[in-house]
């Protein structure tokens, strides 16, 4: 069957488009970047390819942007949220869409300089938050690093990638004699996980007879051929249902991610401090899902919604998959808005916990209606986002000295908002925080050349320590990251799932064991190294290898297994 392939724009034309007079004038003079999508097109086809070389690790240069292009930004007038569409290259005026968004409350503003008293704010429950992460360190401090990892990959994940994927390879690719163990995913996983920290220049290497690329702990897990069947063929979903979730862009790995999700929550929500935040995975095939944002460390790749605690643990992420047409009760929600609101349907008590976002989330509406909900909330805001608070304008904050602020509450709202002379003004809302005692933040001066101290805003000062939770959970997977490449295009986010629940279960170690844990590489090389040492293959042919004295120690996962340790009697004596 042969599909229509649609002619879209190049990054030469979007760019031309982004640079254009129209396009300038909508954009509002403070918005101080612009969110640049693909969307996602209808589920019309069940290919599971994208174009390029299978077995190349690393990254491949992309040349166009295949999908239609969304502008997202803050237009200059009605202070709304505005987004521009076009799917082929046109010379007409960038069009902007004119339906209003809902708003989440119809308060009045009544805004008066004076220090904000919160008499709606619920009261932290410390006991909550302190006895979950008791009962956490009670159930996991018997458990070796292998059962510690999973905790999260469990055994209900692994049996079912392990019937999917048989399934895919039995009616599809008709291979009706096909075995696939729930040892050999475990084995499968951890060599992904190995070669996040023992990179080489294709993966085929690893099965190499060279002293110096071939890995013997490999070859003995699991041969060659079976591992490519197994990167070839690995599903997770049924491509029968298609039809039935054809406005479901995610549809091939949805089920995977929703079981991580739950395994990630299953001992709770243990933090008080959580921050919501996207993330990017790092993507460079050719995908409708595949987002572009200009100006960021990484361009391409997949948009994660996250939210992190203030240690970096993740409990709960999403795949952003464009406008959700099952989600009608948001439908008429900012993007921002949408997303805050469904991280935090997991929480079961909102007031033990205070959420923490950036401006592309925060608005006057929303600080007001988490408040109803019960959650304490603080994030920065764009400079058009704060709707008739007469706070100072940041061109005459900026002509005050350096550390000055302005702030203004609402008093039949309770939310504050706070403006303050930094490198740049900034300004942040919140429903809980204060803007006394005043904090101190370093700042270098270049007349006096030397680090000096301006005032600082409270609120400010926990924004700072508690929003990086998420970039945090980001730069720890980051590290050792695997960069192996693959034919279908949700491969880089199934590798993504796996580092991600290994960060996860690190710093559920480093709960329990404190000061005296391993540090992450440490972790990664215990966990990854013990399922290819119990392996799935057959004996090692040929004479045995020689290996030097560190890795003759045997670790726990396998010392205590109880597994080929049989004590046989010789027939004849030896001295």
């Amino acid at each position: 069957m042969a599909f229509r392939r649609d002619r879209y724009l190049t990054d030469e034309e979007t760019e031309e488009i982004i640079n254009s007079d129209a396009f300038c004038n909508a954009v509002s003079d403070d918005q101080d970047h612009i969110d640049i999508t693909v969307c996602p097109p209808e589920v019309d086809c069940t290919t599971d390819e994208e174009e390029g070389p299978d077995d190349v690790t690393g990254t491949v240069e992309v040349s166009d942007v295949p999908g239609a292009i969304e502008l997202h930004f803050v237009a200059s007038e009605n202070n709304e949220e505005t987004v521009c569409k076009t799917s082929l290259p046109s010379t007409s005026q960038v069009s902007r869409s004119k339906a209003k968004k809902r708003r989440l409350t119809d308060e009045k503003s009544n805004w008066k300089k004076i220090p904000p008293v919160y008499t709606m704010l619920s009261q932290t429950i410390e006991h909550d938050i302190n006895t979950k992460r008791k009962e956490l360190k009670e159930q996991l401090s018997s458990l070796t690093l292998k059962e510690i990892f999973e905790e999260l990959m469990n055994e209900n994940i692994y049996e079912f990638i392990m019937k999917e994927t048989v399934r895919y390879a039995v009616n599809v690719k008709n291979m009706q004699d096909f075995i696939f163990t729930v040892e050999e995913v475990k084995v499968f996983v951890r060599f992904l996980l190995f070669a996040g920290y023992h990179k080489l220049p294709a993966e085929k290497l690893h099965w190499s007879e060279d002293e110096d690329v071939g890995i013997p702990i490999i070859k003995t897990a699991m041969s060659r051929n079976k591992y490519q069947k197994l990167k070839k063929w690995i599903h997770f979903q049924d491509n029968d249902l298609a039809n039935e979730n054809k406005h479901n862009c995610g549809f091939k790995i949805r089920p995977l991610l929703k079981m991580i999700n739950e395994s990630f929550q299953k001992f709770g929500i243990f933090e008080e401090n959580l921050s919501i935040d996207k993330l990017i995975v790092k993507y460079y095939g050719r995908s409708g899902l595949k987002q572009f944002i200009r100006g960021k460390p990484i361009r391409f790749g997949y948009k994660l919604w996250s939210l992190c605690g203030a240690n970096g643990y993740c409990f709960k992420f999403d795949l952003y998959c464009g406008k959700d047409p099952e989600d009608t009760a948001r439908d008429d929600l900012l993007l921002g808005s949408r997303v805050v609101l469904s991280m935090l349907n997991c929480i079961e008590k909102p007031e033990n916990h205070c959420v923490y976002f950036d401006n592309f989330f925060t608005s006057r509406d929303l600080l007001i209606h988490l408040r109803n909900l019960g959650f304490r909330a603080t994030g920065t805001v764009r400079g058009n986002q704060v709707g008739d608070c007469p706070l100072l304008s940041s061109n005459e904050l900026k002509k005050t000295v350096r550390g000055n602020y302005d702030y203004q509450r609402m008093r039949n709202g309770e939310v504050l908002f706070v403006r303050w002379h930094d490198n740049r003004c900034v300004t942040i809302g919140t429903k809980f925080d204060k803007v006394e005692p005043l904090g101190a933040a370093m700042w270098y001066s270049r007349q006096a050349s030397k680090k000096t101290q301006v005032q600082q805003p409270a609120v400010l000062k926990s924004y700072n320590a508690y929003m990086g939770g998420v970039d945090h959970h980001d730069w720890l997977v980051g590290k050792y990251a695997t960069v192996i490449r693959g034919i279908k295009w949700y491969r880089v986010l199934f590798t993504r799932v796996l580092e991600m629940a290994l960060v996860n279960a690190w710093l559920f170690y480093r709960l329990v064991h404190g000061k005296n844990a391993l540090d992450l590489l440490d972790f990664r090389l215990a966990v990854t190294v013990t399922y290819p040492k119990l392996g799935t293959g057959g004996p090692i042919i040929g004479r045995p290898m020689e290996y030097p004295s560190s890795q003759l120690r045997v670790i726990p996962d396998i010392r205590f297994d109880g597994i080929g340790h049989m004590i046989d009697k010789r027939s004849t004596q030896r001295r």
